[in-house]
């Protein structure tokens, strides 16, 4: 009887044009199953364990009267009057579903090229980075002083120092010198919006999707526009974040360029001193453990609220302002002086041509040297990014070559560390940074070749997902499946690039290989000989 009941149903939810309805028919039949979302619950929780502030609010399809209940172990159940995302529990028929699931097939595939390209292209960034650096540790030199060099990849240690002060427009009582850069850093106390969406395949191929959404206090790092009236984060604020950076740092004489001072991160707190009105608020000096780095030692801030930093308030904020000092740094950079000034620049390399190198074997080397010193310092000025010339995928590879420069991934040596380094120890960080990025962007290219796949075999597991448990045994074997091939593939496509770029080492790789191959399999034939025997 009930086989009979099941296919009059199957019959009925296939006759439906959309198939959007098969979960609430059967649901309507059997009267297998209710509505979890019929129960309207708000539960909320403390910031810390003393408070009794309402801090989670649970919010489903309906509106109720607000009712607050008893409190216990630091929670609140309380039922509110919002109606949030009415009709949060939508059901997409089978069809749509496959409609879908042709669409996911298409961008597994262009994510699969763009994830190759990118692996071929970081390969390719790496080699001629490892032979950068070579080269460049063989050709660099110790500073010697602005006026003794030019145009040279030197190594620098010293003490910065930086020009004038730095102030803070908001808190007229901050101004500092000899600093690199001075940051404020905020967190206002708000009502944050949370979703999670929940979803179920349902027997006929159709898909059951449920949207909670809920609210937490919570200190965060920016208002938050929130339109909900019993949710409300009062007035916005502004300005609860601001970087500024000496307009000049300098390191025996000759001045960091933008991006090495905007590295430099050693940052330590300016102690408040006393009270102040910023950001239209009366702020405090308070002292409170500083959870925002998880050092927890007490120190002392801002502070603006009804509130305090144990029971906060909504709109109250908490606010330090940090700096960092000029001290020890090692450079390892292009130096450039001009009759004005004298700066370190990125070195990146350049190409002088195949006849201005002919012309340094015949003696002319002072002609190829400032011809090579004109494209070194054209090469560090510019922010034009050098394409890839490819003929069967040159859109993919020239984005990919764009991405990677303006990623900040060129190749080029631009290093400093807040530290005194010896040549030896700043090419060690170099290349120990560089291969840790490639090995990064190598997991990062697979991830997207293993995503791409399982969206080209979407379709395929919506066809199963007619009967759910053949969907989630189809699932597993896709994921096994792409798994290994996404493996071998990155693997194949490393070789080649290897094979291309770092043919020596490659060949070092394969043969190392093919010995073990080739011992496995004597090895093997060797002892199944002597089984026999």
């Amino acid at each position: 009887m009930h086989r009979l009941t099941y296919l009059a149903l199957l019959y009925r939810c296939f006759a439906i044009d959309t198939l959007k309805d098969t979960s609430s028919v059967i649901r309507e039949a059997t009267s297998l199953r209710t509505d979890d979302d019929e129960r309207k619950l708000i539960r909320g929780r403390d910031t810390t364990e003393k408070s009794n502030t309402l801090n989670t609010a649970w919010i489903d399809n309906n509106p109720v009267q607000t009712q607050p209940s008893k409190v216990a172990d630091s929670f609140i159940e309380q039922k509110v009057t919002e109606q949030i995302s009415p009709g949060s529990t939508t059901t997409t028929g089978w069809l749509e579903r496959l409609k879908n699931s042709l669409i996911d097939f298409i961008c597994g595939l262009v994510l699969i090229i763009f994830s190759t390209v990118f692996m071929w292209v970081n390969e390719r960034r790496a080699a001629a980075q490892n032979s950068f650096f070579s080269n460049g540790a063989k050709q660099c030199e110790d500073f010697k002083g602005i006026q003794d060099q030019n145009v040279q990849l030197v190594h620098v240690s010293g003490q910065t120092t930086a020009e004038g002060t730095l102030e803070d427009p908001e808190f007229k009582e901050i101004s500092i010198s000899n600093a690199a850069r001075l940051r404020r850093r905020s967190r206002i106390f708000q009502w944050v919006k949370h979703e999670r969406t929940e979803t179920e395949d349902n027997f006929g191929g159709s898909e059951t999707e449920t949207k909670k959404v809920w609210y937490e206090k919570e200190w965060s790092d920016n208002w938050v526009n929130c339109t909900v009236t019993n949710f409300d984060n009062g007035t916005q604020v502004t300005g609860l974040h601001e970087v500024q950076n000496a307009s000049k740092v300098m390191l025996l004489g000759a001045s960091l360029n933008s991006s090495q001072v905007q590295r430099l991160c050693n940052w330590t707190l300016i102690e408040p001193q006393s009270p102040c009105t910023a950001l239209g608020k009366d702020f405090e000096v308070i002292e409170t453990k500083d959870t925002w780095d998880g050092s927890e030692e007490i120190i002392k801030m801002w502070y603006a609220g009804k509130g305090t930093p144990e029971n906060p308030e909504i709109g109250d904020v908490q606010m330090k302002i940090e700096q960092v000092k000029c001290g020890d740094a090692t450079v390892v950079t292009l130096f450039h002086r001009t009759d004005d000034t004298s700066s370190f620049l990125p070195y990146r390399p350049v190409d002088v041509g195949v006849w201005s190198s002919v012309q340094g074997l015949f003696g002319q080397k002072k002609d190829t040297r400032a011809m090579e010193e004109e494209k070194l310092i054209e090469a560090a000025q510019s922010d034009k990014v050098d394409y890839w010339s490819c003929s069967i995928l040159c859109c993919v590879c020239n984005l990919v070559e764009y991405l990677f420069g303006m990623g900040g991934l060129r190749v080029e040596i631009d290093y400093i560390a807040e530290k005194i380094e010896t040549k030896e120890e700043a090419f060690r960080s170099m290349q120990e940074a560089g291969s840790a990025k490639t090995t990064m962007l190598r997991f990062g290219s697979w991830l997207g070749l293993y995503i791409g796949l399982v969206m080209m075999f979407s379709p395929i597991i919506t066809l199963l997902k007619v009967l759910p448990f053949l969907a989630s045994l189809g699932s597993v074997l896709v994921y096994i499946f792409a798994f290994f091939v996404t493996v071998a593939w990155a693997l194949v496509v490393i070789a080649m690039a290897y094979v291309v770029y770092r043919p020596l080492l490659a060949t070092a790789i394969f043969v190392v290989v093919g010995a073990i191959v080739f011992f496995l399999s004597h090895g093997q034939a060797a002892g199944t000989a002597v089984a026999s025997f």
